[in-house]
């Protein structure tokens, strides 16, 4: 949802820097974005003041996730390669991110088990439409750019409000909450939209 309304703008912000960092590999960027989200996900797992970091290293993080691929259309370094790597990593940053939250005190492992499940099923029902030939599908309410805005939010939040917020549940609960919800809702649209793609085909 954010990433489909924000794609333009994105693209406007980021073009400027892209051209600066052209004689980069954007595979560098993706692999520099990575290594700051798993080191975000160590300091949620460690908590208390450690969030400032996680919050900082988020920032950075989410925003080399949108340049590299940015940096590659504009440098016409895009390439199968990159590609695959990019989403790979993605998921392993997914996985790293969540079990970082339900390892730490702010969550019960359960809840983050449920919003790995959400995030994993919306994830693979989006790159299975292109395996059946209707193209990589992005769409949804819990889309990775809403993911990752709603983490950035929670951990900050967390860091502030340490006690119950809600029903019981911590911050950084309700956003896995959020992820586990709103990523099975998604995985189902996402379900419906490659049925009616591939009824369009037949």
């Amino acid at each position: 949802m954010v990433l489909d309304r924000l794609k333009n703008a994105e693209d406007d912000i980021m073009a400027p820097i892209a051209k600066k960092l052209d004689y980069l590999n954007p595979n560098v960027i993706t692999c520099l974005s990575f290594t700051l989200m798993l080191a975000a996900s160590y300091f949620i797992y460690l908590g208390a003041t450690a969030l400032i970091y996680a919050f900082i290293l988020l920032i950075i993080g989410s925003f080399l996730d949108a340049l590299d691929g940015v940096v590659a259309r504009i440098s016409g370094k895009t390439s199968v390669i990159g590609d695959f790597l990019d989403h790979s990593l993605d998921r392993f940053a997914d996985l790293a991110l969540i079990l970082g939250v339900g390892f730490s005190q702010y969550c019960s492992l359960q809840i983050a088990i449920f919003a790995l499940g959400g995030v994993l099923l919306a994830s693979y029902m989006g790159t299975q439409a292109q395996a059946v030939g209707v193209g990589r599908i992005y769409g949804g309410v819990a889309t990775r750019a809403d993911r990752l805005i709603a983490l950035i939010v929670g951990v900050i939040l967390q860091y502030f409000y340490t006690e119950p917020v809600i029903f019981d549940l911590k911050v950084l609960e309700i956003v896995m909450v959020y992820f586990a919800v709103f990523g099975i809702i998604t995985a189902i649209y996402r379900f419906f939209v490659v049925l009616c793609r591939l009824h369009r085909k037949l």
